[in-house]
Protein backbone atom coordinates (compact mmCIF):
# COMPACT_ATOMS: atom_id res chain seq x y z
CA UNK A 1 0.00 0.00 0.00
CA UNK A 2 2.80 2.55 0.69
CA UNK A 3 4.41 1.84 -2.10
CA UNK A 4 2.99 4.38 -4.56
CA UNK A 5 3.69 7.08 -2.21
CA UNK A 6 7.67 8.00 -2.30
CA UNK A 7 9.66 8.58 0.82
CA UNK A 8 10.55 12.21 -0.52
CA UNK A 9 6.86 12.88 -0.89
CA UNK A 10 5.42 11.54 2.53
CA UNK A 11 8.18 13.49 4.43
CA UNK A 12 7.24 16.55 2.45
CA UNK A 13 3.59 16.33 3.68
CA UNK A 14 4.32 14.97 7.09
CA UNK A 15 6.42 14.90 9.85
CA UNK A 16 6.41 11.18 11.94
CA UNK A 17 6.90 11.17 15.85
CA UNK A 18 9.34 8.70 16.61
CA UNK A 19 8.45 8.58 20.46
CA UNK A 20 4.42 8.94 19.93
CA UNK A 21 3.80 6.98 15.91
CA UNK A 22 1.85 10.27 15.29
CA UNK A 23 2.02 12.03 11.59
CA UNK A 24 1.28 15.76 11.44
CA UNK A 25 0.39 17.62 8.65
CA UNK A 26 3.26 19.65 7.13
CA UNK A 27 0.72 20.82 3.74
CA UNK A 28 -2.39 21.82 4.65
CA UNK A 29 -4.77 18.78 2.93
CA UNK A 30 -7.39 20.72 0.89
CA UNK A 31 -6.15 24.10 1.63
CA UNK A 32 -7.23 23.55 4.80
CA UNK A 33 -5.32 25.64 7.31
CA UNK A 34 -6.46 24.68 10.45
CA UNK A 35 -4.95 20.98 9.73
CA UNK A 36 -1.54 22.18 9.73
CA UNK A 37 0.24 20.76 12.65
CA UNK A 38 -2.85 18.28 13.46
CA UNK A 39 -1.87 14.65 13.51
CA UNK A 40 -3.45 12.96 10.73
CA UNK A 41 -5.42 10.30 10.65
CA UNK A 42 -8.28 8.91 11.31
CA UNK A 43 -9.52 4.83 12.93
CA UNK A 44 -10.27 2.00 10.73
CA UNK A 45 -10.63 -1.71 12.66
CA UNK A 46 -8.05 -0.40 15.22
CA UNK A 47 -5.49 0.80 12.75
CA UNK A 48 -4.89 4.63 11.85
CA UNK A 49 -5.42 5.07 8.19
CA UNK A 50 -4.47 8.35 6.53
CA UNK A 51 -5.79 9.68 3.53
CA UNK A 52 -3.35 11.00 0.80
CA UNK A 53 -4.99 12.68 -2.15
CA UNK A 54 -8.18 10.52 -2.36
CA UNK A 55 -6.41 7.10 -1.33
CA UNK A 56 -5.71 5.68 1.58
CA UNK A 57 -2.63 4.47 3.59
CA UNK A 58 -1.84 2.29 6.91
CA UNK A 59 -0.14 4.89 8.84
CA UNK A 60 2.36 1.42 10.04
CA UNK A 61 3.03 1.45 6.84
CA UNK A 62 4.19 4.84 5.90
CA UNK A 63 6.35 4.86 9.73
CA UNK A 64 8.20 2.19 8.15
CA UNK A 65 9.12 3.71 4.76
CA UNK A 66 9.00 7.45 6.22
CA UNK A 67 11.88 5.58 8.51
CA UNK A 68 13.69 2.98 6.10
CA UNK A 69 13.23 4.59 2.63
CA UNK A 70 11.06 1.71 1.04
CA UNK A 71 7.71 0.12 1.58
CA UNK A 72 7.78 -2.73 3.71
CA UNK A 73 8.64 -6.22 2.17
CA UNK A 74 6.25 -8.17 3.79
CA UNK A 75 3.52 -7.80 6.72
CA UNK A 76 4.09 -5.91 9.46
CA UNK A 77 3.84 -6.78 13.31
CA UNK A 78 2.66 -4.52 16.34
CA UNK A 79 4.52 -6.00 19.05
CA UNK A 80 2.62 -4.95 21.53
CA UNK A 81 -1.21 -5.84 19.62
CA UNK A 82 -2.42 -2.64 19.79
CA UNK A 83 -3.36 -1.79 16.17
CA UNK A 84 -3.24 2.12 16.75
CA UNK A 85 0.80 2.52 18.25
CA UNK A 86 2.67 3.28 15.16
CA UNK A 87 6.18 4.08 17.33
CA UNK A 88 8.77 2.30 14.99
CA UNK A 89 10.16 0.86 18.03
CA UNK A 90 6.56 -1.06 17.99
CA UNK A 91 6.71 -2.23 14.86
CA UNK A 92 8.86 -5.81 12.98
CA UNK A 93 8.51 -7.29 10.00
CA UNK A 94 7.24 -10.71 9.86
CA UNK A 95 5.15 -13.26 8.09
CA UNK A 96 1.38 -13.48 7.96
CA UNK A 97 1.97 -16.58 10.28
CA UNK A 98 3.81 -14.71 12.49
CA UNK A 99 1.75 -11.98 12.96
CA UNK A 100 -1.52 -14.06 13.33
CA UNK A 101 0.56 -15.81 16.35
CA UNK A 102 1.23 -12.26 17.92
CA UNK A 103 -2.15 -12.10 19.22
CA UNK A 104 -4.16 -11.94 22.63
CA UNK A 105 -6.28 -14.17 24.14
CA UNK A 106 -10.11 -14.14 23.18
CA UNK A 107 -12.46 -12.50 25.13
CA UNK A 108 -14.76 -15.03 24.95
CA UNK A 109 -13.42 -18.16 25.80
CA UNK A 110 -13.65 -20.44 29.61
CA UNK A 111 -9.87 -19.29 30.72
CA UNK A 112 -8.18 -16.26 31.37
CA UNK A 113 -4.80 -17.50 29.24
CA UNK A 114 -4.48 -17.58 26.12
CA UNK A 115 -4.28 -21.77 24.67
CA UNK A 116 -6.19 -22.99 27.44
CA UNK A 117 -9.94 -23.93 27.79
CA UNK A 118 -12.26 -25.71 30.19
CA UNK A 119 -13.31 -29.58 29.20
CA UNK A 120 -16.29 -28.51 31.42
CA UNK A 121 -17.64 -32.79 30.87
CA UNK A 122 -14.85 -34.00 32.83
CA UNK A 123 -13.62 -30.40 34.84
CA UNK A 124 -10.32 -30.93 32.81
CA UNK A 125 -7.61 -27.92 31.58
CA UNK A 126 -7.53 -28.67 28.04
CA UNK A 127 -4.40 -27.12 26.30
CA UNK A 128 -3.42 -26.70 22.66
CA UNK A 129 -1.51 -24.56 19.88
CA UNK A 130 -2.21 -23.37 16.26
CA UNK A 131 0.75 -24.36 14.63
CA UNK A 132 1.26 -23.88 10.19
CA UNK A 133 -2.87 -23.86 10.26
CA UNK A 134 -3.01 -27.10 12.18
CA UNK A 135 -3.93 -27.42 15.66
CA UNK A 136 -1.51 -29.31 18.17
CA UNK A 137 -3.55 -30.86 21.20
CA UNK A 138 -0.83 -30.35 24.19
CA UNK A 139 -3.32 -32.24 26.45
CA UNK A 140 -5.78 -32.00 29.37
CA UNK A 141 -4.79 -31.09 33.01
CA UNK A 142 -5.87 -30.76 36.69
CA UNK A 143 -4.92 -27.34 36.65
CA UNK A 144 -5.75 -23.98 34.47
CA UNK A 145 -1.90 -22.97 35.59
CA UNK A 146 -0.63 -26.37 34.29
CA UNK A 147 -2.18 -26.31 31.00
CA UNK A 148 -0.89 -22.64 30.54
CA UNK A 149 2.63 -23.53 31.21
CA UNK A 150 2.06 -26.32 29.03
CA UNK A 151 0.88 -23.67 26.34
CA UNK A 152 3.78 -21.18 27.07
CA UNK A 153 6.41 -24.00 26.68
CA UNK A 154 4.87 -25.04 23.26
CA UNK A 155 4.69 -20.86 22.37
CA UNK A 156 8.12 -20.56 23.10
CA UNK A 157 8.85 -23.87 20.99
CA UNK A 158 7.06 -23.22 17.75
CA UNK A 159 6.52 -19.43 17.68
CA UNK A 160 9.93 -18.00 19.09
CA UNK A 161 10.08 -13.77 18.89
CA UNK A 162 6.60 -13.77 18.18
CA UNK A 163 4.92 -16.16 20.89
CA UNK A 164 2.52 -14.11 22.97
CA UNK A 165 1.83 -15.78 25.91
CA UNK A 166 -1.31 -13.78 27.41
Amino acid sequence: MAGTISQDSLKRLFSYELETGNFRWKVAPHQSRHLLGAIAGTLKNGYVVIRIERRGYAAHRLAWLYVYGSAPSSDLDHINCVKSDNRIANLRLCTKAGNSQNTRKRPNKTSQYKGVSLRRLTGKWKAGIDVDNRKIYLGYFDTEEAAHSAYCEAASKYHGEFARLA
